[in-house]
């Protein structure tokens, strides 16, 4: 039995409906995806320059150590600006008196991380002050 056209036309257009819901759900989720990759580099990207940000705290306080008559503890922060600053807090170790406890963290839009260093307060025979200690620890 052959179907008239006014059934065909109402096939074609549920068959047009379905594949038009079909084809929008994959479009959805390809974009649900695309909008969390995006937002997890993001948070990476935040998370190594919170990194280098702890890291500068840590190298402006081994140039401050260098002078002798640097005065414990050092306290400082310093804000770069988009969202990134910094802040550290230096002072002479409580277990072992040779060294400086160092602790640094960064941060860039509310992504932080903090680095522990302990840096001796004598220079080694080359005149280099290396660190003995450095851990990340989660803030």
């Amino acid at each position: 039995m052959l179907l008239s056209k006014k059934e065909d036309k109402g096939q074609v257009l549920v068959i047009s409906i379905l594949l038009t819901v079909f084809v929008s759900a994959i479009a959805l989720s390809f974009t649900s995806l695309m909008i969390t990759a995006l937002k997890t580099q993001r948070d990476v990207s935040n998370s190594l320059i919170a990194n280098y940000a702890a890291e500068t705290g840590v190298e402006k306080t081994i140039l401050k150590i260098k002078n002798p008559s640097t005065i414990y503890p050092i306290i400082e922060s310093m804000n770069f600006g988009n969202g990134l600053y910094y802040s550290l807090r230096a002072d002479v170790n409580a277990v072992d008196p040779t060294q400086i406890l160092v602790e640094s963290t960064g941060i860039k839009n509310n992504v932080r991380r903090k680095i522990e260093v302990l840096i001796p307060i004598a220079p080694d025979t080359d005149g280099v002050f290396s660190p003995s200690s450095w851990k990340e620890v989660n803030p």
